[in-house]
Order: C-alpha cells, then sequence, then structure tokens
C-alpha cells in the first residue's frame, strides 16, 4: 500500500496528470501511458516499518558502540590532548547520530501510523 502511493506520488511528479494516475491501477487507461518501468513492490506499511526498524535499530546500536569504543580510547589516552579532543569528537558525532537514528524511528512510525 505505501509502495503504491509513493509509486503514485511518483507518477504524479513525473507526468503531471492526475487522471492517468488514478487510472493506472484499474485498468481503464492505456496500459502506455500507466507502465512506468517502475518494479512493482507488493510491501505493505507495515512491513516497510518493521524494515526501518531494525535499520534504525542497528544504527542506534552502532552509534552506543562508537560513544562506548571513544570513551575507553579517551580513558586510555588521558596524556595525549590530540587523542582526548578525537574521541571527544567521536562522542559528539555518535551522540548526534543517535538522536537522528531515534528522530528518524519517531518520524517513521509518525508516518507510518497515519497512512
Amino acid at each position: 500500500m505505501f509502495a503504491l502511493t509513493i509509486i503514485k506520488l511518483h507518477l504524479l511528479y513525473f507526468i503531471g496528470d492526475t487522471a492517468i494516475v488514478k487510472n493506472c491501477n484499474d485498468g481503464t487507461s492505456d496500459p502506455a501511458l500507466c507502465n512506468t518501468n517502475l518494479p512493482n513492490v507488493n510491501a505493505t506499511s507495515v512491513q516497510l516499518h518493521e524494515i526501518l526498524q531494525i535499520i534504525f535499530g542497528i544504527l542506534a546500536a552502532v552509534a552506543v558502540l562508537m560513544i562506548a569504543v571513544a570513551g575507553l580510547r579517551m580513558i586510555a589516552d588521558a596524556n595525549n590532548p590530540q587523542q582526548i579532543a578525537k574521541a571527544r569528537n567521536t562522542i559528539i558525532y555518535s551522540a548526534v547520530g543517535l538522536v537522528i537514528a531515534i528522530s528518524a524511528e519517531l518520524i517513521v512510525t509518525f508516518v507510518a501510523s497515519r497512512l
């Protein structure tokens, strides 16, 4: 359903005629106009949501792992200010990545629940 909506939006954007977009799925329009060479995906919005949850979960786990590794580097290189600065930057960038992954998950959950 979600993939079909995306395909309809792409058709609407590239073709610009809403009548063509509405009639492509019921078989009443000219098949030549509906053939966009786009793949036909039969995934539902629930399946898409589950896939994105897994992807964002993996990204969040990698970010937490990077924070832990950078913390250990900071402890191990306590006498070297350059290495401490690198570890601090890694922690900051990983925290930003973690916030982005969590925000993306929240956005996907919100959008998927509205479809």
